[in-house]
């Protein structure tokens, strides 16, 4: 990363000093409800931003939800500018299409972060009637402006933003370094508008708390920590997550001309080694490569190895933004360069050259189970690479079912998902044979459900692995099954069941900050 970045300037090396004592003392264990409790008693809100994260801005929006319903609320944010503020009133008001909002506030050269990772913010902001103001300011007589100069600025919008609207909270998504004591927070209590405000401020994923915890085996248990009386700090991936996904983002859009086409060939198999070396096994080398969308030779190959049938469903993979292995062809398939994608491939992988997977799963509902079977081993390699990662729980399919519309496009893979469930139940139950389910309408439906299925699966089987009540034989000996044995169904139900005996349930992804 720094050779990529460059040497930091003298001034980003106090500022991030700075930023580094906020965390030298031993903070203690906390949780979300504690940390709800406070946002209903604060007046400003600082929510700590890691840009090239996803997470972090799941995060930030799982927050503002947790904001009480009746609290009135400005949301203002460092990821637009202030001289933005008519288009983004447009935006948010429906006047300005997405794409031309994106090209007027200059999206790519002002921010240059993906922007499906805030995307979902602004949805929300809007759905809720929640203004959005710009909190940024880059230059200023042509010259860039000191991060000082930036918090100042930021300090003073949030102070007029207090004046003008007493009673409502602002809360404010800002980059994490910002949120020192002596950065941000100390502009905002020296404006006078802002002398009385009660402020509390929420970092995330600080790499020192994270291995503090590490130390007690509790970095997986606890994912708040609260380091003083307004200061708590958010940890929902553990910091090589963090780090990788800062490092794939770079190699992706700072160093195209060294890497002209997006090979992620090195970061596949890193994870693979990681895998082989947890898992005691080893894969040949050079037994797959790693393709992408620009990848122009990978959908001739298609075209070649697969019917018009089989190849609808490897459209619906890739239409649906999701990775996937095709064993025919030996190439993983990598959608988007995060951590979890890249994991993802490498467990496929493994799995591949352990069982002898050798025919992609494309004929729905006949190949169901074993869809989910795959995604119950990708997840589960993930999880050993990013044990913070989160999936949703057999409640949120009902609770997301509840709200869908008839003709919502997700709601057919919930229902599905929600089908096979109560199916396996069921059987798991002794009162019914396995069933197989009807033949969804749309391609994507039965990947969307095998995705959930298959986290749900997957969780409980990184746990069993995790706290020893499954050993890595017993694991081992499950990956090595063949998919395509005509005695699938019938492992299936047996793994099924042994999964399903492992103790503790878990928190979903919604029920986690």
């Amino acid at each position: 990363m720094r050779l990529l970045l460059g040497k930091e300037s003298p001034g980003l090396v106090r500022y991030r000093q700075e930023y580094d004592k906020e965390f030298s003392r031993r903070p203690r264990v906390s949780s979300r409800e504690e940390l709800v409790g406070e946002l209903g008693r604060c007046d400003v809100l600082l929510i700590g931003d890691f840009h090239a994260l996803q997470q972090s801005q799941k995060a930030q929006l799982r927050v503002l939800k947790s904001v009480p319903a009746d609290k009135p609320l400005i949301l203002a944010v460092e990821f637009f500018e202030a001289r933005h503020q008519k288009a983004i009133d447009r935006y948010l008001s429906g006047h300005l299409a997405e794409r031309d909002f994106l090209k007027t506030v200059q999206w790519q050269k002002s921010w240059g972060f993906p922007w499906e990772h805030y995307r979902p913010i602004l949805r929300w902001a809007q759905k809720r009637k929640v203004r959005v103001v710009g909190l940024n300011k880059k230059t200023s007589n042509r010259s860039a402006l000191t991060l000082k100069q930036r918090d100042v600025f930021a300090a003073k919008v949030v102070a007029d933003l207090r004046r003008k609207n007493p009673g409502t909270m602002v809360a404010c998504i800002y980059g994490d370094l910002h949120l020192a004591s002596n950065h941000l927070p100390r502009q905002i209590r020296a404006q006078s508008a802002l002398k009385k405000d009660r402020l509390l401020t929420i970092f995330q994923n600080s790499e020192r708390l994270y291995f503090q915890l590490l130390e007690k085996e509790l970095e997986l248990e606890v994912d708040v920590v609260r380091m003083s009386k307004d200061q708590f700090c958010l940890l929902n991936v553990p910091p090589w997550v963090k780090w990788q996904n800062y490092l794939l983002f770079l190699e992706n859009h700072l160093d195209r001309e060294i890497r002209e086409d997006s090979d992620f060939q090195d970061e596949v198999h890193n994870h693979l080694q990681i895998l082989e070396h947890d898992l005691n096994v080893k894969v040949p080398e050079g037994s797959f490569s790693v393709v992408s969308a620009q990848d122009r030779g990978f959908w001739d190959q298609i075209l070649r190895t697969f019917a018009e049938r089989d190849r609808k469903f490897i459209e619906g993979w890739i239409e649906k933004g999701a990775s996937f292995y095709v064993p025919e062809l030996q190439s993983a398939f990598l959608a988007r360069a995060t951590v979890n994608h890249t994991a993802q491939l490498a467990t496929a992988v493994l799995h591949a050259h352990l069982s002898g997977w050798s025919k992609t799963p494309t004929r729905m509902p006949e190949d169901f189970l074993k869809l989910i079977w795959l995604e119950t081993v990708q997840y589960f390699g993930t999880k050993l690479i990013n044990p913070k990662r989160k999936t949703d729980t057999l409640q949120d399919i009902k609770a997301a079912l509840a709200v869908r519309l008839p003709d919502d496009l997700g709601k057919e893979a919930l229902q599905l998902a929600l089908q096979q469930k109560m199916n396996e139940l069921l059987v798991l139950a002794g009162q019914r044979k396995p069933r197989v389910l009807a033949k969804p309408r749309r391609v994507g439906s039965s990947i969307e459900a095998a995705r959930l299925l298959g986290g749900m699966l997957g969780e409980k089987l990184f746990l069993g692995y995790r706290r020893k009540v499954l050993s890595k034989e017993t694991l081992l000996n499950l990956f090595r099954r063949p998919v395509e044995a005509e005695s699938f169904e019938l492992f299936y139900y047996e793994v099924l069941d042994l999964i399903e005996s492992l103790p503790e349930p878990f928190l979903s992804k919604n029920e986690k900050l």
